[in-house]
């Protein structure tokens, strides 16, 4: 599970116009990377819910939808803040290294995560399957034969 880091707690309030373009490329970088740690927060509660048989992961499915909506956001003011970054001339310091590296090891857990819980998806779908298509077929024939009793 991922702890806080350093990076998460320390976001800069500056704003994008009066700040240098590195402040506010790391201030993004530390947007995004919370955005991660609340998407692997709501994927461990899903996979811990579904490892209790927990039928109600509805509502977290619906979360998971949320967080990975603010990661996209997230990205995109970063690709802004890298632009003029890159624009600037500026050389990465090693304050904006260190957030970098932090956000890369975020990013693999992230993805590490969404691997397993898609895995685990699966194999849940895998065991439903038989189930739903037992069903479908019962519905169908109980159908069939009540369609076939009305002909008589």
């Amino acid at each position: 599970m991922i702890q806080p880091s350093s990076a998460h707690n320390r976001i800069l309030r500056v704003s994008p116009d009066s700040a240098d373009p590195e402040s506010v490329l790391r201030q993004a970088l530390e947007r995004q990377e919370h955005a991660f740690r609340d998407a692997v927060a709501v994927m461990s509660k899903l996979k811990d819910d579904m490892n209790s048989s927990d039928v109600h992961a509805t509502g977290l499915i619906d979360r998971l939808q949320q967080t990975l909506a603010q990661v996209i956001s997230a990205q995109s003011g970063v690709q802004e803040a890298q632009q003029r970054f890159q624009l600037s001339g500026q050389q990465v310091s090693t304050e904006l290294r260190t957030v970098l590296k932090e956000q890369e090891q975020t990013l693999r857990q992230m993805l590490t995560c969404i691997q397993e819980t898609q895995v685990q998806l699966e194999a849940a779908r895998n065991v439903l399957i038989p189930g739903i298509e037992r069903e479908s077929r019962r519905r169908s024939m109980h159908a069939a034969y009540q369609q076939s009793m009305r002909t008589l």
